[in-house]
């Protein structure tokens, strides 16, 4: 199956650092040809388990093993708003997080542990770090603001969960921490669909798509609103009796993966050309390589140049141009019209504080529901709307490819299934988490 290496923990021949087998080494990277997983593989590899032993996830899973034993939920503290276990949650966080994705880019961009970058002539400069870096620093907090949000609900009884004591309830751990990273792989998909229609994109998802040649910590800069989104995918413990480890072990699924999923290179452990795809051509590739929804519905893309059978959406004419026969051309050509860091666009930083100073409107209406307009004022809102409109800040610019900015494919019968799908797993989480704090 396409996607990380078939050995123990996501390993090729035991090492962290050598490409999948299914990459043609003769090849440059990114123009070997992916295989489409098919149903009936993956059914068998959840079976087996082999979706958590023989994958990276069983390294996110000992990490968040490691660091839960020595840093366990102290829901009798939680009881009360206190900001010393607050802080210590989000040290705990800030250590996890940032080691892990600290030491790929290291690995990658310091020692020089890998060999074959996407795109070799390009690499990060101060800006780009920098803005990384920040977008992943509000990620973490952002995660530490749900966490604590869950450690309350859970002490006081608000939110569900259950205690270790029973063998059943060793079970019903098990079963969780094998679920966890399907319905990841589905949340994933589903969300990242939803944040492609046209006004998510253009103000929201946008920002992250400024990394067309990745890093590793571009995997968690994101607009603050789409971290909302992202880290809905905690849902499962918002709303069944599940105990507490279950939803560290998705958090720290969340925080991990997206690190060396945007490496930028091809031969080490997770190593992405897949997600690398989406973040080169847009409008393909939502999910995972090892999750058969993007083939399902016609989102898969195979290889960086030339047509592919597997893809049918409505995505760049460019990649539908014939490149040259060894692809050296096409690929010279588009690496030597890469951009630099785009600047950030006329107002918005000032949106960015609108965004963050409106964030506990949510939290005030859930509290005293009321209408936030007089009725007489209301009848007014399309033409306030639309002066709002004309001061909206602009897209970020994106390089050289502008995608089209809708559910791929476009005016396709599944759009209302994406569509509803994603609010109901990417949106419902964050009010019913909200509303978990006046309970």
């Amino acid at each position: 199956m396409s996607g990380a290496g078939a050995g123990f923990a996501g390993t090729t021949d035991g090492s962290f650092f050598k490409a999948p087998g299914w990459v043609d080494l003769s090849k440059r990277p990114g123009e070997s040809k992916q295989v489409p997983p098919t149903w009936r593989a993956w059914a068998a590899n959840v079976a087996r388990c082999a979706h958590v032993f023989y994958s990276p996830n069983f390294v996110w899973l000992s990490i968040a093993a490691v660091v839960w034993c020595a840093c366990p939920y102290d829901l009798a503290a939680a009881s009360e708003w206190r900001r010393g276990w607050m802080l210590r949650r989000l040290a705990v966080n800030f250590v996890t997080t940032f080691g892990y994705v600290g030491f790929w880019h290291a690995a990658l961009y310091v020692w020089g542990c890998s060999e074959r970058k996407f795109m070799p002539n390009v690499f990060p400069d101060a800006s780009r770090m920098l803005h990384n870096v920040w977008y992943s620093v509000l990620a973490v907090v952002q995660w530490t603001a749900w966490e604590c949000v869950y450690m309350r609900g859970a002490a006081r009884g608000t939110l569900p969960t259950h205690a270790l004591d029973s063998s059943g309830a060793y079970v019903r751990l098990a079963l969780w921490i094998v679920a966890i990273p399907l319905y990841r792989g589905a949340h994933f998909y589903f969300a990242h669909r939803l944040i492609h229609v046209k006004p998510l994109y253009k103000f929201v998802h946008s920002l992250h798509h400024r990394n067309i040649d990745i890093e590793p910590f571009a995997g968690l800069c994101m607009h603050p609103v789409e971290h909302l989104f992202y880290f809905s995918c905690v849902g499962p413990s918002l709303y069944c009796r599940a105990h507490p480890f279950v939803f560290w072990w998705n958090g720290v699924h969340l925080l991990l993966s997206p690190a060396a999923s945007h490496s930028g290179w091809e031969d080490h452990l997770q190593s992405d050309q897949f997600h690398m795809l989406h973040h080169r051509r847009f409008e393909c590739n939502y999910g995972s390589a090892s999750f058969p929804l993007d083939h399902l519905f016609g989102t898969f893309r195979d290889c960086l140049h030339g047509s592919s059978k597997t893809y049918r959406g409505a995505g760049d004419a460019a990649a539908k141009a014939a490149p040259a026969k060894d692809g050296t051309v096409a690929r010279a050509a588009e690496d030597a019209t890469y951009p630099p860091m785009p600047k950030s666009p006329r107002g918005f930083y000032g949106y960015m504080i609108f965004v963050a100073s409106s964030s506990s409107a949510p939290q005030r209406e859930a509290a005293a529901p009321r209408p936030l307009l007089p009725r007489a004022r209301r009848r007014r809102g399309p033409r306030l709307r639309a002066r709002r409109r004309r001061g909206h800040p602009p897209t970020a610019r994106r390089g050289p490819e502008r995608p089209p900015l809708a559910l791929p494919p476009r005016g396709a019968p599944d759009a209302g299934l994406h569509l509803g799908v994603g609010l109901l797993i990417g949106v419902v989480p964050v009010y019913h988490a909200m509303l978990s704090i006046h309970a």
